[in-house]
Protein backbone atom coordinates (compact mmCIF):
# COMPACT_ATOMS: atom_id res chain seq x y z
CA UNK A 1 0.00 0.00 0.00
CA UNK A 2 1.78 3.44 -1.34
CA UNK A 3 1.90 6.15 1.51
CA UNK A 4 0.15 9.37 0.41
CA UNK A 5 3.02 12.16 1.29
CA UNK A 6 2.44 14.61 3.71
CA UNK A 7 4.29 17.80 3.15
CA UNK A 8 5.46 19.51 6.81
CA UNK A 9 5.08 23.93 7.47
CA UNK A 10 9.12 24.18 6.50
CA UNK A 11 8.44 22.10 3.19
CA UNK A 12 5.38 23.78 2.63
CA UNK A 13 7.27 27.26 2.62
CA UNK A 14 10.21 26.12 0.58
CA UNK A 15 7.87 24.96 -1.75
CA UNK A 16 5.96 28.60 -2.02
CA UNK A 17 9.24 30.51 -1.85
CA UNK A 18 10.95 28.35 -4.85
CA UNK A 19 7.25 28.90 -7.28
CA UNK A 20 7.23 32.44 -6.59
CA UNK A 21 10.94 32.45 -8.02
CA UNK A 22 10.44 30.58 -10.95
CA UNK A 23 7.19 32.80 -11.98
CA UNK A 24 9.34 36.16 -11.88
CA UNK A 25 11.99 34.17 -13.83
CA UNK A 26 9.19 33.47 -16.49
CA UNK A 27 7.80 36.58 -16.10
CA UNK A 28 10.85 38.77 -16.90
CA UNK A 29 11.62 36.74 -19.56
CA UNK A 30 8.54 36.75 -21.33
CA UNK A 31 8.77 40.42 -21.12
CA UNK A 32 12.26 41.19 -22.13
CA UNK A 33 11.71 38.56 -25.32
CA UNK A 34 8.26 40.21 -26.09
CA UNK A 35 9.59 43.88 -25.51
CA UNK A 36 12.87 43.42 -26.83
CA UNK A 37 12.43 45.38 -30.11
CA UNK A 38 9.11 47.66 -28.93
CA UNK A 39 9.04 50.88 -26.88
CA UNK A 40 6.72 49.33 -24.54
CA UNK A 41 8.80 50.22 -21.09
CA UNK A 42 7.08 52.27 -18.83
CA UNK A 43 8.06 51.27 -15.48
CA UNK A 44 5.15 49.15 -14.54
CA UNK A 45 6.18 45.16 -14.24
CA UNK A 46 2.04 44.16 -14.87
CA UNK A 47 1.24 46.56 -17.59
CA UNK A 48 4.57 46.33 -19.28
CA UNK A 49 3.52 42.74 -19.07
CA UNK A 50 -0.18 42.97 -20.84
CA UNK A 51 1.05 45.53 -22.93
CA UNK A 52 3.65 43.30 -24.80
CA UNK A 53 1.75 40.31 -24.41
CA UNK A 54 -1.15 41.94 -26.69
CA UNK A 55 1.30 43.74 -29.22
CA UNK A 56 3.19 40.55 -29.39
CA UNK A 57 3.95 39.16 -33.02
CA UNK A 58 4.53 35.34 -34.14
CA UNK A 59 8.22 35.79 -34.06
CA UNK A 60 8.30 37.35 -30.54
CA UNK A 61 6.01 34.05 -29.41
CA UNK A 62 8.27 31.89 -30.85
CA UNK A 63 11.73 33.31 -29.01
CA UNK A 64 10.04 33.21 -25.79
CA UNK A 65 9.05 29.93 -26.54
CA UNK A 66 12.82 28.96 -26.63
CA UNK A 67 13.49 31.38 -23.93
CA UNK A 68 11.46 29.66 -21.63
CA UNK A 69 12.83 26.21 -22.33
CA UNK A 70 16.28 27.63 -22.08
CA UNK A 71 15.17 28.80 -18.44
CA UNK A 72 13.25 25.78 -17.20
CA UNK A 73 15.68 23.55 -18.23
CA UNK A 74 18.49 25.59 -16.46
CA UNK A 75 16.64 25.47 -13.39
CA UNK A 76 15.91 22.10 -13.44
CA UNK A 77 19.51 21.40 -13.75
CA UNK A 78 20.19 23.58 -10.66
CA UNK A 79 18.09 21.74 -8.70
CA UNK A 80 19.10 18.49 -10.07
CA UNK A 81 22.99 19.43 -8.66
CA UNK A 82 21.51 20.58 -5.65
CA UNK A 83 19.59 17.42 -5.36
CA UNK A 84 22.90 15.27 -5.85
CA UNK A 85 24.55 17.12 -3.43
CA UNK A 86 22.61 17.43 -0.46
CA UNK A 87 22.18 21.29 -0.91
CA UNK A 88 18.49 20.91 0.55
CA UNK A 89 17.51 24.64 0.53
CA UNK A 90 18.09 25.08 -2.94
CA UNK A 91 15.69 22.30 -3.75
CA UNK A 92 11.96 22.35 -3.33
CA UNK A 93 10.58 19.07 -1.39
CA UNK A 94 8.03 19.18 -4.05
CA UNK A 95 11.18 17.94 -7.05
CA UNK A 96 13.00 15.85 -4.62
CA UNK A 97 9.60 14.05 -3.34
CA UNK A 98 9.30 13.14 -7.41
CA UNK A 99 12.85 12.50 -7.69
CA UNK A 100 12.35 9.96 -4.42
CA UNK A 101 9.64 8.15 -6.30
CA UNK A 102 11.20 7.85 -9.83
CA UNK A 103 14.26 6.19 -8.30
CA UNK A 104 12.25 4.00 -6.48
CA UNK A 105 10.24 3.01 -9.84
CA UNK A 106 13.27 2.81 -11.42
CA UNK A 107 14.67 0.33 -9.35
CA UNK A 108 11.48 -1.74 -9.06
CA UNK A 109 11.62 -2.16 -12.80
CA UNK A 110 15.54 -3.37 -12.76
CA UNK A 111 14.21 -5.55 -10.07
CA UNK A 112 11.20 -7.02 -11.86
CA UNK A 113 14.19 -7.55 -14.86
CA UNK A 114 16.15 -9.40 -13.02
CA UNK A 115 13.87 -11.90 -11.64
CA UNK A 116 12.75 -12.16 -14.94
CA UNK A 117 15.78 -12.94 -16.28
CA UNK A 118 17.06 -14.98 -13.40
CA UNK A 119 14.11 -17.37 -12.84
CA UNK A 120 14.61 -19.64 -15.66
CA UNK A 121 18.43 -20.12 -14.51
CA UNK A 122 16.91 -20.66 -10.89
CA UNK A 123 14.74 -23.09 -11.82
CA UNK A 124 16.97 -25.08 -14.60
CA UNK A 125 19.71 -25.48 -11.75
CA UNK A 126 17.20 -26.06 -8.75
CA UNK A 127 17.38 -29.79 -9.22
CA UNK A 128 21.26 -29.79 -9.54
CA UNK A 129 21.41 -27.51 -6.04
CA UNK A 130 19.26 -29.95 -4.43
CA UNK A 131 20.84 -32.76 -5.67
CA UNK A 132 24.15 -31.31 -4.16
CA UNK A 133 22.48 -31.19 -0.62
CA UNK A 134 21.44 -34.30 -0.76
CA UNK A 135 24.74 -35.64 -1.43
CA UNK A 136 26.09 -33.71 0.69
CA UNK A 137 23.51 -34.82 3.85
CA UNK A 138 24.26 -38.79 2.74
CA UNK A 139 20.40 -39.02 1.51
CA UNK A 140 19.16 -39.19 -1.44
CA UNK A 141 15.90 -38.03 -3.03
CA UNK A 142 13.23 -40.61 -2.21
CA UNK A 143 14.61 -40.14 1.71
CA UNK A 144 14.41 -36.72 1.28
CA UNK A 145 10.91 -36.84 0.49
CA UNK A 146 9.92 -39.08 3.73
CA UNK A 147 12.05 -37.35 6.22
CA UNK A 148 9.56 -33.95 5.02
CA UNK A 149 6.77 -35.68 5.05
CA UNK A 150 7.13 -37.21 8.64
CA UNK A 151 8.34 -33.76 10.16
CA UNK A 152 5.29 -32.13 8.48
CA UNK A 153 2.86 -34.59 9.34
CA UNK A 154 4.88 -34.26 13.45
CA UNK A 155 4.37 -30.79 13.22
CA UNK A 156 0.74 -30.79 12.20
CA UNK A 157 -0.31 -33.33 15.09
CA UNK A 158 -2.35 -31.83 17.96
CA UNK A 159 -1.44 -33.13 20.77
CA UNK A 160 -3.12 -32.86 24.61
CA UNK A 161 -1.48 -35.81 26.10
CA UNK A 162 1.46 -37.26 26.85
CA UNK A 163 1.39 -40.34 24.61
CA UNK A 164 0.60 -38.01 22.17
CA UNK A 165 3.77 -35.73 22.56
CA UNK A 166 5.23 -38.91 23.10
CA UNK A 167 4.45 -40.28 18.85
CA UNK A 168 5.12 -37.05 17.82
CA UNK A 169 8.79 -36.90 19.26
CA UNK A 170 9.22 -40.35 17.78
CA UNK A 171 7.68 -38.96 14.48
CA UNK A 172 10.42 -36.24 14.28
CA UNK A 173 13.73 -38.42 16.25
CA UNK A 174 13.22 -41.69 15.26
CA UNK A 175 15.62 -41.34 12.06
CA UNK A 176 18.22 -42.95 10.75
CA UNK A 177 20.19 -40.21 10.27
CA UNK A 178 20.50 -40.04 14.26
CA UNK A 179 21.53 -43.34 15.02
CA UNK A 180 25.42 -44.78 15.38
CA UNK A 181 26.15 -47.89 14.26
CA UNK A 182 28.50 -48.58 17.10
CA UNK A 183 29.66 -51.77 15.20
CA UNK A 184 32.00 -50.53 13.02
CA UNK A 185 33.79 -49.53 16.07
CA UNK A 186 35.71 -51.73 18.08
CA UNK A 187 34.75 -52.41 21.51
CA UNK A 188 37.73 -50.62 23.25
CA UNK A 189 36.85 -47.59 21.11
CA UNK A 190 33.02 -46.77 22.03
CA UNK A 191 32.38 -44.75 24.81
CA UNK A 192 29.14 -47.17 26.28
CA UNK A 193 30.79 -50.44 25.14
CA UNK A 194 27.88 -52.78 24.98
CA UNK A 195 26.58 -50.88 22.73
CA UNK A 196 26.02 -51.79 19.08
CA UNK A 197 23.53 -49.09 17.53
CA UNK A 198 22.92 -45.52 20.13
CA UNK A 199 20.74 -42.58 19.02
CA UNK A 200 23.23 -39.36 19.15
CA UNK A 201 21.26 -36.00 18.71
CA UNK A 202 24.08 -33.63 19.88
CA UNK A 203 24.89 -32.41 16.48
CA UNK A 204 21.22 -33.20 14.86
CA UNK A 205 20.02 -30.17 16.85
CA UNK A 206 22.22 -27.54 15.07
CA UNK A 207 19.54 -27.46 12.33
CA UNK A 208 17.22 -24.62 13.41
CA UNK A 209 13.88 -26.37 12.71
CA UNK A 210 14.63 -29.08 14.19
CA UNK A 211 16.25 -28.07 17.42
CA UNK A 212 12.73 -25.46 17.69
CA UNK A 213 10.93 -28.81 17.29
CA UNK A 214 12.40 -30.70 19.77
CA UNK A 215 12.65 -28.21 22.50
CA UNK A 216 8.70 -27.09 22.02
CA UNK A 217 7.80 -30.78 22.74
CA UNK A 218 10.46 -31.02 25.77
CA UNK A 219 9.08 -27.88 27.22
CA UNK A 220 5.73 -29.13 26.28
CA UNK A 221 6.42 -32.46 28.57
CA UNK A 222 7.68 -30.57 31.90
CA UNK A 223 4.58 -28.35 31.58
CA UNK A 224 2.36 -31.79 31.35
CA UNK A 225 4.16 -33.34 34.03
CA UNK A 226 4.74 -30.19 36.27
CA UNK A 227 1.25 -28.25 35.97
CA UNK A 228 1.57 -24.96 37.96
CA UNK A 229 4.76 -26.11 39.82
CA UNK A 230 6.56 -25.03 36.23
CA UNK A 231 6.37 -21.78 36.86
CA UNK A 232 7.83 -21.28 40.42
CA UNK A 233 11.27 -22.83 38.63
CA UNK A 234 14.25 -21.16 39.22
CA UNK A 235 16.80 -22.67 36.67
CA UNK A 236 17.67 -25.26 33.87
CA UNK A 237 20.30 -27.36 34.75
CA UNK A 238 22.28 -28.68 31.58
CA UNK A 239 24.62 -31.64 32.53
CA UNK A 240 28.34 -31.41 31.02
CA UNK A 241 28.33 -32.93 27.99
CA UNK A 242 25.24 -32.27 27.42
CA UNK A 243 23.33 -31.17 24.41
CA UNK A 244 23.09 -27.24 25.39
CA UNK A 245 21.63 -26.78 22.06
CA UNK A 246 17.94 -28.88 23.58
CA UNK A 247 18.44 -26.88 27.25
CA UNK A 248 18.94 -22.99 25.63
CA UNK A 249 15.74 -23.98 23.64
CA UNK A 250 13.63 -25.16 26.50
CA UNK A 251 14.84 -22.11 28.39
CA UNK A 252 13.89 -19.65 25.85
CA UNK A 253 10.58 -21.55 25.47
CA UNK A 254 9.69 -21.35 29.28
CA UNK A 255 11.53 -18.06 29.73
CA UNK A 256 13.76 -19.46 33.10
CA UNK A 257 17.78 -18.72 32.94
CA UNK A 258 20.00 -21.64 32.15
CA UNK A 259 22.77 -23.29 33.73
CA UNK A 260 25.41 -25.24 31.60
CA UNK A 261 27.60 -26.94 33.68
CA UNK A 262 31.31 -27.55 32.25
CA UNK A 263 33.30 -30.37 34.11
CA UNK A 264 36.22 -28.28 34.27
CA UNK A 265 36.64 -24.97 36.41
CA UNK A 266 35.66 -21.32 34.40
CA UNK A 267 36.57 -17.99 35.42
CA UNK A 268 37.09 -18.52 39.02
CA UNK A 269 38.18 -21.24 40.88
CA UNK A 270 35.15 -23.51 42.16
CA UNK A 271 33.01 -22.44 39.66
CA UNK A 272 31.81 -25.04 37.31
CA UNK A 273 29.33 -23.28 35.30
CA UNK A 274 28.33 -21.06 32.44
CA UNK A 275 25.79 -18.82 33.28
CA UNK A 276 24.65 -16.33 36.15
CA UNK A 277 23.52 -18.82 38.85
CA UNK A 278 22.08 -16.99 41.85
CA UNK A 279 22.73 -19.26 45.45
CA UNK A 280 20.03 -17.15 46.90
CA UNK A 281 17.69 -16.50 43.90
CA UNK A 282 14.37 -17.89 45.70
CA UNK A 283 12.81 -16.58 48.51
CA UNK A 284 12.80 -20.36 49.98
CA UNK A 285 16.18 -20.14 50.26
CA UNK A 286 17.03 -23.02 48.02
CA UNK A 287 16.70 -22.73 44.58
CA UNK A 288 14.37 -24.95 42.62
CA UNK A 289 15.90 -26.91 39.24
CA UNK A 290 15.15 -29.26 37.02
CA UNK A 291 18.10 -30.76 34.83
CA UNK A 292 17.05 -31.81 30.93
CA UNK A 293 18.86 -34.01 28.89
CA UNK A 294 18.49 -35.69 25.51
CA UNK A 295 19.52 -39.36 25.75
CA UNK A 296 19.75 -40.98 29.67
CA UNK A 297 21.91 -44.14 29.93
CA UNK A 298 24.08 -44.22 32.86
CA UNK A 299 23.46 -41.30 34.74
CA UNK A 300 26.58 -40.63 35.64
CA UNK A 301 27.45 -37.49 34.00
CA UNK A 302 24.04 -36.26 35.15
CA UNK A 303 24.46 -36.20 39.08
CA UNK A 304 28.01 -35.30 38.70
CA UNK A 305 27.51 -32.11 37.39
CA UNK A 306 24.43 -31.10 39.42
CA UNK A 307 26.95 -31.55 42.33
CA UNK A 308 29.61 -29.46 40.91
CA UNK A 309 26.59 -26.35 42.12
CA UNK A 310 27.52 -25.05 45.19
CA UNK A 311 26.18 -27.75 47.81
CA UNK A 312 22.13 -26.85 50.11
CA UNK A 313 21.86 -23.71 47.57
CA UNK A 314 19.38 -25.83 45.38
CA UNK A 315 16.43 -28.29 45.40
CA UNK A 316 16.11 -30.75 42.12
CA UNK A 317 12.71 -30.90 40.81
CA UNK A 318 13.38 -33.87 38.00
CA UNK A 319 15.12 -34.35 35.09
CA UNK A 320 13.65 -34.97 32.12
CA UNK A 321 14.75 -36.41 28.96
CA UNK A 322 14.00 -37.11 25.68
CA UNK A 323 15.31 -40.22 25.43
CA UNK A 324 15.85 -43.40 27.77
CA UNK A 325 18.38 -45.67 27.03
CA UNK A 326 17.13 -49.44 27.97
CA UNK A 327 19.72 -51.75 28.76
CA UNK A 328 20.49 -54.82 31.00
CA UNK A 329 24.08 -53.33 31.84
CA UNK A 330 22.79 -49.66 32.65
CA UNK A 331 20.58 -48.42 35.65
CA UNK A 332 20.56 -45.52 35.64
CA UNK A 333 17.37 -44.37 38.15
CA UNK A 334 19.06 -46.88 40.72
CA UNK A 335 22.13 -44.58 40.54
CA UNK A 336 20.38 -41.10 40.07
CA UNK A 337 18.43 -41.44 43.26
CA UNK A 338 21.61 -42.51 44.91
CA UNK A 339 22.27 -38.92 44.71
CA UNK A 340 18.58 -37.35 45.32
CA UNK A 341 17.51 -37.42 42.10
CA UNK A 342 14.13 -38.91 42.62
CA UNK A 343 11.61 -37.47 40.02
CA UNK A 344 13.10 -39.13 36.65
CA UNK A 345 10.87 -38.39 33.40
CA UNK A 346 11.85 -39.98 29.89
CA UNK A 347 9.18 -39.08 26.94
CA UNK A 348 11.17 -42.06 25.18
CA UNK A 349 12.30 -45.34 25.99
CA UNK A 350 14.63 -46.77 23.07
CA UNK A 351 16.31 -50.14 23.42
CA UNK A 352 18.89 -51.58 21.22
CA UNK A 353 16.32 -53.53 18.83
CA UNK A 354 14.02 -50.37 17.89
CA UNK A 355 17.49 -48.36 17.07
CA UNK A 356 18.18 -51.27 15.00
CA UNK A 357 15.43 -51.82 13.06
CA UNK A 358 14.68 -48.01 12.37
CA UNK A 359 18.57 -47.78 11.08
CA UNK A 360 17.63 -50.57 8.61
CA UNK A 361 14.72 -49.52 7.42
CA UNK A 362 14.64 -45.57 7.70
CA UNK A 363 14.31 -44.06 4.23
CA UNK A 364 12.88 -46.98 2.16
CA UNK A 365 10.33 -46.06 0.68
CA UNK A 366 6.76 -47.50 2.02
Amino acid sequence: MEIKWKRNKQEWILDTIHCFVLIFCLGYTFRAVICVDRELFHGHFFADLKDAFLNAGINEIFTFIGAVGFVLFGIVGIYEFAYLNGLWPLVPPTFAHIKDKNYEKQAEKMMKIYYENDIEFIREYEKERLDYALQAAGIDEAQFRHIKYELIKARSMSVSTVDELRKKAECILYDKRFIVDQTLYEPTERVYKEVDYFINLYTAFYAPQLCADAGQIMANYIVMVMGKQADALDYIIIPHDSNLLLGLEVGKILRKPVVAIQDKERIHKYEFWDGDYNKNRSSNNKNKVIIIHDVLVTGRRIYESVERLPQGTYEVEGLYCLFKYVHEEYHPEKILQEHNICNINCLIDTDEETLKKIYKDNGKES
